[in-house]
């Protein structure tokens, strides 16, 4: 397991950052479905066909043709503190795994949001080496993600 961890701002508060993960177009694919509210709390369940650009070389031989992320993101309500999204990420049929939690803390001058995440690969004996090349781009999707949804 290779773990990231990072921090980032943003200009929304905790609640309208939430709002922005209800709407439709955080989740551009070829399927999602977001059930319940912000202020309840959201599931999220997405799916997005993967840009051969996001992979390291030694993963792109791993992937099945047609390849796509599955996503399921699930919310606290927007009155927690700080409020969190719990993010599991996988390509069925590739080895690898992604488990994140996003903690958003602020108010209406913006928000702090404190990323952690592991990366798992099941592959024997290559595994370590899958999830060291391929931490450096989850990571990078996953500040763009937070960013484009802070951008709604």
């Amino acid at each position: 397991m290779r773990s990231i961890d990072f921090t980032t701002q943003i200009p929304q508060s905790p609640a309208e950052f939430l709002a922005a993960m209800a709407r439709p177009e955080a989740w551009d694919g070829d399927a999602s479905r977001v059930e319940g509210t912000p202020e309840a709390g959201l599931d999220i369940r997405a799916s997005a066909p993967i840009d051969a650009e996001d992979v390291p070389a030694v993963a792109v031989r791993l992937l099945p043709a047609g390849a796509a992320v599955q996503l399921r993101v699930r919310t606290s309500p927007a009155s927690a503190q700080p409020v969190s999204a719990d993010i599991d990420a996988q390509v069925p049929g590739a080895p690898v795994t992604m488990a994140a939690r996003l903690e958003v803390s602020g108010g209406a001058g913006g928000s702090e949001v404190v990323a952690h995440a592991d990366v798992t690969s099941t592959a024997p004996l290559i595994g370590p080496m899958i999830e060291a090349a391929v931490s450096p781009s989850v990571e990078k999707i996953l500040r763009q993600s937070i960013e484009d949804i802070a951008q709604l």
